[in-house]
């Protein structure tokens, strides 16, 4: 087997979210046991910036982003800033814009407006604004368009990258392989979850998603890092966390000297 290069394992912590929430280091240490080296974040479970700062570093990991909603980055924009560079995150993703929003003009405009105005700020101080896909953003407007070419191109890919779900691609109908190379040099962030012949999300490698065509050609589409995300689950979430793990050691992604089964 040959073994490809490519970035550290991640997990996104929405797919340990009530772990997470009930005991942050405790679940933090366990993924790191585990072998995952990056985690981005989905809430910080009200731990202090300096605290988690000192788990993550006690742990070894790195978190280069973090989901935050746009009402949030609305609300105390300087805090999730301070938050995030007090953390080590680079990037600040907005994880999702509801459906109705990209066929309504006026609130359409009003948004890519904030977004723009979010994205400027986050750039001074030399961080990224990030926009999560889920499976709307691939639909077509009239014309052809998809909502997610225009709702990049409006912001500005210079002020907005994407971190490209391959699992809501995939649920739209679209190649993961394919629109990676599409979006390449857009994509520093991909969530890998795969899909189930019900078509809810299961672990990686367990699902009908090439991920062994996938990995390969991260690097060349210019992502930075990927991160293992989960929402329905038939075990329990570490379990699954160790599972989507296992797969991408027996495929050569992640080389840390343990045996996989």
């Amino acid at each position: 087997m040959i073994e490809i290069q490519v970035a550290p394992p991640g997990i996104q912590l929405y797919s340990v979210r009530k772990e997470f929430q009930n005991d942050p280091f405790g679940t933090l240490k366990e993924l790191a046991e585990m072998g995952y080296q990056t985690v981005e974040f989905a809430g910080y479970g009200d731990v202090p910036a300096l605290t988690m700062s000192g788990y993550l570093q006690k742990l070894g990991l790195r978190a280069p982003a973090s989901h935050v909603s746009l009402e949030r980055l609305e609300e105390d924009l300087d805090g999730e800033i301070m938050y995030a560079k007090r953390v080590g995150i680079r990037y600040i993703v907005i994880p999702m814009i509801e459906r109705d929003v990209f066929y309504r003009a006026k609130k359409y405009e009003s948004v890519v407006r904030t977004v723009k105005q979010i994205g400027k700020q986050v750039k001074k101080h030399r961080l990224q604004l990030v926009y999560h896909n889920h499976e709307h953003e691939f639909e077509r407007l009239p014309g052809g368009e998809l909502i997610l070419d225009r709702f990049l191109r409006d912001v500005g890919t210079d002020l907005m990258k994407l971190e490209l779900d391959l699992y809501w691609a995939y649920y739209a109908g679209f190649d993961p392989v394919a629109t990676l190379h599409k979006y390449k040099g857009l994509v520093p962030l991909i969530h890998v979850k795969d899909m189930g012949p019900d078509r809810l999300s299961t672990e990686v490698g367990n699902g009908l998603i090439n991920y062994r065509a996938v990995f390969p050609m991260l690097s060349d589409v210019g992502g930075d890092y990927y991160f293992v995300e989960q929402e329905h689950f038939e075990r329990p979430p570490l379990e699954s966390a160790e599972m989507s793990l296992a797969f991408l050691r027996s495929i050569g992604i992640v080389n840390d000297g343990r045996k996989h089964s």
